[in-house]
Formats: C-alpha cells, structure tokens, sequence
C-alpha cells in the first residue's frame, strides 16, 4: 500500500508526515484513513512523549482531493470523511501533546489539522485560507474545531471571504501559537525541549482542563456535521463542479465582478 501518511518514532518523539506532495498534500479517502491510523499509533505508543505533525513538500495541507472527490463514489467520500474526523478527534483527546510544524500554505481541510493540534508552529510566509466555497463546499467537518480557536464571527468572515491570511494575522485570530521567520527547526527544538522537562500526566490533564467538559460537545458537533456534510455531497451537480474545478474550468456560479467606473 502506498504510503501517503509517513510515521516515525525518535528519541520518544512521533513524527507524522503528509507525504503526497504531487498533489500538494491534498487528502484522499485513503489519506485520510492513514492519518487517522498514525494518529491512533502515536496515541497509544507508551513511549512516545510528543506528537509532531509536518508535511512534505512546499505546502502543508490543501484540504481534500478534488480530482479523487470528482471521481469516487459518495460512499467513499463518506468513509475519507469520517476517518478524518476521527483524526481530528483523536488529536484533541490524546493525552500527548500535538504539535503543528507548518513551514508551507493551510487550505480548507488542512486548517482542521492545525485547529486540532494543542501547538501550532509557521513560518511567517506561510499563508491560511477557508476556500471552500469556491468550489462549492462547506466547511463543515473542520467548523467545530476552529470554533475552539477562534471566535465564530472570525470564523464565518475567514470562510466567506475565502482570501489568504498571513501568518501574523492568522496568529493574531488563533489559528497560530509562534511564527518564526525561516526555518521551524529551532523554534520546533525549543518547543520540544519545553514539553520534555513536564510530566506527561500533568500535560494529560492541562489538555483536559482547558477544554473541560468540551470532549462531548465536540463529539455531538462532530456526529452533526458529518450528517450536514455526507446530505451535502449527495448533491448530483457537485461531483461535476468539483471536477470542472479540478481540471481548471470555472464552477457554473462563478463569475467576475466589475467595480463600477
């Protein structure tokens, strides 16, 4: 089986790796279902301390295929859905602490990765952005763990806008805990190095007290919105815009706005 989510072990230290950088880390069902696996491992390695999730390639997360979306079934997208909401879930509940190295652009999806995560490290150059509406989509799935770093009125601008955030701004609304102007590797060291010298049962519990009573919440805002998305891709016309988009041609609604003289 290709490996399209890479896991590694070091020195007490789960290393979980995007690696379909052709397709500019864009997550396939099978993707999907692979991340969620590496999640569980790291989780339930007795060994390992801290969990860092980073990508290969230029970007870090596109979101989801659309070319692998326009072709598959509704009933494969519906399983990729659901194994990367269980990720997503299992990140927040884990009891080690996830850390986001994210040295290229977030899309869509990917920004549920990095909402999931307890620290999240970028470069200032990297750039964050909600576009799924332009091809018809609605962040559903991602919707409820954004909402636990940003207030919903920043997260319905950020999601209608569909525009680019920089890293300063994305710090600013919550979506990023330290920016570095190069590399990551030093600020990632540092973190690391920090999180090292506490007891992994006290990190445990920090994760539990500050989302307290929020795992059930999340679970029930999670159950909603994979019901909201799976009612959502069901649509016929969907899979054909999504394909029109994939391969460069502009979805029926899309048109360009003139200012007026």
């Amino acid at each position: 089986m290709e490996q399209l989510v890479r896991y590694e072990s070091r020195a007490n230290v789960a290393g979980i790796e995007l690696a379909t950088r052709a397709l500019d880390n864009a997550l396939n069902h099978e993707a999907a279902i692979q991340l969620d696996a590496c999640v569980l491992r790291a989780s339930e390695d007795s060994d390992c301390r801290v969990v860092v999730i980073y990508s290969e390639g230029p970007k870090f997360c596109t979101g989801m295929d659309l070319v692998a979306a326009s072709h598959n079934d509704p009933s494969v997208a519906r399983e990729g859905a659901r194994a990367f909401a269980s990720a997503l879930l299992r990140i927040c509940e884990s009891p080690k602490p996830f850390v986001a190295n994210v040295e290229g652009n977030v899309v869509a999806g990917g920004l549920g990765i990095i909402a999931a995560c307890d620290i999240v490290i970028a470069r200032r150059d990297v750039q964050i952005a909600l576009t799924e509406a332009i091809v018809g989509m609605v962040p559903f799935l991602i919707s409820p763990f954004l909402r636990r770093r940003m207030r919903p009125s920043l997260l319905a601008s950020l999601a209608l806008s569909t525009r680019y955030l920089k890293a300063d701004e994305a710090f600013h609304r919550g979506l990023v805990d330290e920016i570095c102007d190069s590399d990551t590797r030093t600020a990632l060291d540092r973190q690391l190095d920090r999180l090292y010298h506490c007891s992994p049962r006290a990190l445990d519990r920090i994760k539990r007290v500050a989302h307290l009573g929020d795992s059930a919440a999340l679970r029930m805002q999670v159950d909603a919105a994979l019901g909201e998305l799976e009612e959502w891709i069901e649509q016929p016309s969907l899979r054909e815009e999504l394909g029109n988009f994939a391969n460069g041609l502009s979805p029926s609604w899309f048109r360009r706005y003139r200012p007026r003289m």
